[in-house]
Order: C-alpha cells, then structure tokens, then sequence
C-alpha cells in the first residue's frame, strides 16, 4: 500500500483581522487625545522679606472649600468677586489683587479661581499665605 503525500496547503497569516485591530486602536488614540491648548498664568511672587516704605492698598480674596469666596471680608460668590476686581482695576490700573488659599485647598479648586479673576485682573494677580 502506497500513500501519496500530498502537499498541505500553507496557512497564511490573515490581514483582515490585523487592519481590525490598527482601526481599533487609531480610534481609541484618536479619543483619548485632547487637543486642548494649555494656558499659563502668570503670577507674581514676592522677592523675599524686607519692609514696605509705602502703604499700598490691595484687595484680598479668600478661596475656601466648596467654593467660598471672600473678597476683602466679605462673603460673596465668584461672579460678584470678578466684577468688583473689575470695578477697582478701572479705578486704578495697578491696583494688586492678592489671593489667599487655604491649607490643603483642591489644586484645581484655586485653579479655576486664579483663571476666572485673571481675566479681569491680568498680571496684578499674587499667591498669599498667611504666616503665624
């Protein structure tokens, strides 16, 4: 009894399930990017400790938990806040806005805040902590 070999057909790598999974993932990166622009701000910084020769008048803003705002003792909302910081700085142009966080404040609670008051105030914007 004589068996023929008879040649196996080659199995080839299917394409069709591999252009599947570069779609799949071109979709999901695609998805996943944000393209949103990054902004910057600018704030200013004090230049060490020394004393001050002149009084200069300045608005202090506290940022709290939960979104409370104080604005130089007063307790208002975010809104109220800009158009005041609005209001002085048409008064005065240099007029120095500081904002005063409280310990262990959301990163990006105090982010949101420095950039909603920024618009207004532009460059007068300064970090303050209170020192015991």
């Amino acid at each position: 009894m004589q068996i023929a070999d008879t040649p196996q057909k080659k199995n080839l790598i299917s394409l069709t399930s591999l252009i599947d999974v570069v779609f799949i993932l071109l979709v999901f990166f695609m998805l996943s990017t944000s393209f949103s622009k990054w902004n910057a701000i600018v704030l200013g910084t004090s230049h060490g400790a020394g004393t001050v020769s002149s009084v200069v008048e300045q608005s202090l803003i506290h940022v709290d938990f939960d979104q409370q705002y104080t604005f130089n003792d007063k307790t208002m909302p975010l809104a109220e806040i800009i158009k005041a910081v609005d209001t002085q700085l048409k008064q005065e142009s240099d007029h120095p806005i500081l904002i005063q966080p409280v310990d262990n404040l959301p990163v990006q609670q105090l982010i949101d805040a420095v950039d909603a008051i920024a618009v207004v105030a532009g460059n007068n914007i300064s970090l303050v902590k209170v020192t015991e």
